[in-house]
């Protein structure tokens, strides 16, 4: 897309172009693995303190298959995607010029682009109900971020994308308790394995726009299958560790425009572009049975 600057565009020294982003109040992410690595090390602390703490609890036998009314399961998620949009972003934004480096200023070295944040994550709440052994049923709700993608132009500069989606899922289960018994023959783990139809609310918005809202909605019927191990079995308080794949489809995003910060005139746009939202998930959750 060609691109017309200014004359007052062309005389901005290189050091204000380069605030564009601190104005924003957005910083260049740290190495991809450095911010990988720090969401699976937090995982694993919270996962320990769970552990600790629910292994405390007095184990209580009773669940569907031993004619007690403990049968509900309610739970609270929390954890980290992989995958999502930001690598379609990211593409479309180095075939649209968006892939230069933005210039240092005032002790920064400037970044190079398009980079991705990862400070995205998940949330979610879930019940389900046995129905008849091993067979569960439960409602899986929550919200979805993947962060935001950053993108930078010679002349026209940031252009900065966020992502999320809200998602609800009807989700049929099996579960396994003999799976992983101890060798004094008691079940500590339940193995649970989940599989449903949800629907998805996506969204992405260019916060980034100084002139109006540049934003992109849709919904999505796709399928969220869910991998849990549960422990202890048998208490009334559980911790888990869970692994979802989530199959959301892909959605047209933009057209989105970036617009110089010193001079309004100038602007650059990524064209109209189709991304995929489909994901993992990795968390852990704590949850009571009733």
């Amino acid at each position: 897309m060609p691109v017309t600057p200014s004359a007052a565009a062309q005389a901005a020294p290189a050091t204000l172009a380069g605030e564009a982003d601190r104005w924003r109040g957005r910083r260049a992410p740290g190495p991809l693995a450095s911010s990988k690595g720090t969401y699976l090390t937090r995982l694993r602390d919270i996962w320990l303190m769970m552990l600790i703490c629910v292994s405390a609890v007095p184990v209580h036998a009773g669940d569907a298959t031993s004619g007690t009314a403990r049968n509900w399961q309610i739970s609270a998620y929390g954890g980290v995607n992989f995958g999502g949009p930001s690598e379609d972003m990211e593409n479309a934004m180095s075939a649209s010029g968006f892939d230069a480096r933005s210039p240092g200023g005032f002790g920064s070295s400037g970044s190079d682009h398009p980079f991705t944040i990862d400070d995205g994550g998940t949330w979610m709440l879930g019940a389900s109900r046995f129905v008849k052994h091993p067979f569960s049923i439960g409602v899986l709700c929550g919200r979805i971020s993947f962060g935001e993608t950053s993108g930078y132009h010679s002349q026209a500069q940031g252009l900065l994308i966020e992502y999320g989606s809200d998602v609800a899922a009807l989700v049929v289960f099996t579960n396994d308790r003999s799976i992983l018994r101890s060798l004094l023959q008691e079940e500590l783990f339940e193995l649970s394995i989940g599989l449903g139809p949800a629907v998805y609310r996506t969204r992405t918005k260019n916060v980034s726009s100084q002139i109006d809202l540049e934003e992109n909605k849709a919904t999505k019927i796709g399928l969220l299958v869910d991998l849990g191990l549960k422990f202890p079995a048998n208490s009334r308080v559980f911790a888990a560790a869970s692994l979802q794949y989530r199959l959301v489809g892909a959605m047209e995003v933009g057209p989105y425009t970036a617009t110089a910060l010193f001079d309004p005139g100038v602007t650059a746009v990524l064209p109209e572009t189709e991304i995929s939202f489909d994901h993992f998930f990795a968390g852990v959750s704590v949850g009571i049975r009733l």
